[in-house]
């Protein structure tokens, strides 16, 4: 059945773009009095609307790049006064807004390729912006002003340019550039530190260009040119560890409680993995603590634990156990 057919009364209204946020699916569609601008429904007629007119007029806004997030969709538009900013919806007029305005004044930052993700470092949507001043390079967004900021200048000197953003566990696999090499496969978990090349595919300034990035059962497809081959398909497990942590017993614990903490992982891809790290950060307030683990431990300091695993087939994988004691001077000091 047609949900609505007056979104434009004397012609098509064209919607396009069609993302699910929360209970409703948004969408780009054209008025004539209004341009192309967001619309919502929820599947009925009553709610199939128009939450916010944001560039008044009949050019419209031209909303595109959506992506949702935890229910609120997020995309690009322009308001006619900052250019094309970052926006985001929850199919409401004072819940339709300009996240920021990251490239201030009539310029515009020209956020795309956005790509939602929840992982450790918690839920955040990732996408290529520019603040006039470092390029065209990684972002992240929680949806505040505030939370809106820069991931990493990978190419001071130009643009990092990432592109065919994709995201599994809380890691964004996408292309980008530095000032040493072209275009390769970067990964980052949203901070600065964890935003590295995965592999120099194509050595040198020519790059090897990885495109149309898909992950299927933690593999990630791509193609790709290694200078030799010209552009193939290429695979790479990128849901290389599953790993599984307890600790018993389960708090509150008193001071002087013995804690077991346990630590299971497995190579869950369907291929061979190498290079495997395991690293788990323990609290302060713990004392005697004891390691049982093949491999051995290779790091450990002020609560720091790391394991060299190195190799795994699929499927193989083993355990980590770390006991420990709450520190007994707790409860005299407390």
């Amino acid at each position: 059945m047609c949900i609505r057919d007056s979104i434009n009364t004397i012609g098509d209204a064209d919607p396009d773009l069609l993302t699910a946020a929360g209970d409703r699916v948004f969408f780009q569609a054209y008025e004539p009095n209004t341009g192309l601008e967001l619309w919502c429904s929820d599947g009925t007629e009553p709610n199939t609307t128009m939450p916010r007119d944001i560039l008044t007029g009949t050019v419209g806004s031209n909303p595109t790049n959506l992506a949702a997030l935890n229910g609120t969709l997020f995309f690009r538009a322009s308001n006619g006064v900052d250019g094309p900013e970052l926006w985001k919806s929850d199919c409401t007029t004072s819940g339709t807004r300009m996240v920021k305005d990251i490239h201030a004044g009539p310029s515009w930052s020209s956020p795309y390729s956005l790509a939602a993700s929840s992982g450790p470092q918690g839920d955040w949507l990732f996408f290529n912006a520019s603040d006039g001043v470092s390029g065209q390079e990684l972002w992240k967004s929680d949806g505040s002003k505030e939370g809106t900021t820069m991931v990493r200048d990978i190419h001071p000197t130009g643009s990092g340019s990432p592109d065919w953003l994709t995201t599994l566990d809380g890691m964004v696999f996408f292309s980008a550039k530095d000032e040493d090499h072209g275009e390769e496969l970067w990964k980052s978990d949203g901070t600065q530190q964890g935003t590295t090349m995965i592999m120099d595919i194509n050595p040198g300034q020519a790059g090897s260009g990885p495109a149309y990035l898909t992950i299927v059962d933690g593999m990630l497809y791509f193609a790709a040119a290694d200078g030799t081959h010209g552009s193939e398909l290429w695979a790479l497990p990128v849901r290389n560890l599953a790993l599984s942590k307890g600790v018993t017993p389960p708090g509150p614990v008193k001071p002087g409680t013995q804690l077991v903490y346990t630590l299971v992982y497995s190579n869950a891809a369907h291929v061979p993995v190498s290079g495997v790290e395991i690293e788990e950060e323990l609290p302060q307030e713990l004392t005697e603590v004891q390691v049982s683990s093949d491999p051995p431990l290779s790091l450990a300091g002020g609560g720091g634990y790391a394991w060299d695993v190195g190799d795994l087939d699929p499927g193989e994988g083993g355990v980590i156990t770390i006991t420990a004691v709450v520190d007994p001077g707790l409860e005299q000091s407390a």
